[in-house]
């Protein structure tokens, strides 16, 4: 083994050496007229990495008990929201605070009337303006006021709901604890490990894979409950509209193999995709699982989320659409 180094950092140095070729055989044959891209590259290095690190771990197995100790310990560490100093302000916060919390979890539970996951879900509100949600690896399921904000119906917030529930049904909380923990080799007592690495997670993405994975988890389930299968797509243009960043492109070869090898690097625990890829993705999906919006009536739920009444409640007939949203 050359130089101490062992057969992980063997891997990472096998893979840098490959971008340097590839990139060297580009730009020997590349013309200015040629648009030519290192993605595919940088895609299947980042997934080489995480087989041969899964490989390579001892996967932690945890009891339920200590899953749900691994929850509150995780949202222990959560960043606490601005408090009123006005008592007044106060009650009004927390009473907007437990309306959330009843509406958001109506959504969850008739998604889960259909889906039946195990450990059940549960869901927590949490008084934040980023919009934000993400699944623990207990199955607590946390959604910002943020997030809430940011939908303008039912059928958007389910939609995020039920991705997080997709993530939660293909085990990727649990699995990316473990993955990182594993190439960290941290020591010390088992619990802590993991929720000091749950908490400076929970605001990263996962990998490309495994969103798509639980969009396409999230789409199916969402349109089993006759939610508007276009309610996500919907909502992740306007976050792109408000948040998205125009992609850097590189001036030259020289400087796209060199992103190219830093993103297979970080890539497993980069932010969530660019959101025309999974506009584009979520389409094609919605597609392929036969759910047309030109035919058949979906609901929205657009009055239902502005008063906060989950359609377990009331579904009144002027918030259902024929067609595609705009």
């Amino acid at each position: 083994m050359i130089l101490g180094l062992k057969p992980r950092h063997g891997i990472l140095l096998g893979l840098i050496l490959l971008c340097c070729v590839v990139m060297a055989i580009v730009g020997r044959h590349a013309t200015p007229q040629q648009l030519m891209t290192l993605a595919p590259v940088v895609e299947r290095g980042t997934e080489v990495l995480k087989a041969v690190d899964n490989v390579g771990q001892a996967a932690t197995r945890l009891s339920p008990e200590e899953l749900a100790r691994l929850d509150e310990e995780i949202q222990a560490r959560l960043p606490a929201g601005p408090r009123a100093q006005d008592p007044e302000l106060q009650r009004e916060h927390a009473s907007r605070l437990q309306i959330d919390q009843v509406y958001v979890q109506g959504i969850l539970d008739r998604l889960d009337g259909l889906t039946h996951l195990q450990p059940k879900p549960h869901l927590r509100v949490i008084e934040l303006s980023v919009p934000n949600a993400f699944a623990l690896p207990g199955g607590t399921i946390i959604v910002t006021t943020g997030m809430i904000d940011m939908c303008d119906s039912e059928a958007e917030l389910a939609s995020v709901i039920a991705h997080e529930m997709g993530h939660h049904k293909l085990g990727h909380p649990l699995a990316r604890i473990q993955y990182e923990r594993a190439a960290r080799k941290l020591g010390g007592p088992l619990l802590a490990d993991l929720s000091t690495l749950g908490y400076a997670l929970y605001s990263r993405g996962y990998s490309a894979r495994d969103e798509e994975e639980a969009d396409r988890q999230g789409l199916g389930m969402t349109a089993r409950m006759d939610y508007h299968p276009q309610a996500a797509c919907h909502l992740m243009a306007r976050m792109q509209t408000r948040f998205g960043r125009p992609d850097t492109t590189p001036g030259n070869v020289v400087e796209e193999g060199a992103q190219a090898t830093e993103k297979a690097l970080r890539n497993y625990f980069a932010t969530h995709p660019p959101f025309p890829d999974r506009i584009q993705k979520l389409e094609r999906a919605r597609v392929e699982m036969h759910l047309p919006v030109e035919r058949r009536r979906w609901f929205l739920g657009t009055r239902n989320h502005r008063d906060r009444i989950h359609s377990l409640q009331r579904r009144l007939a002027e918030d259902f659409q024929v067609g595609p949203l705009d």
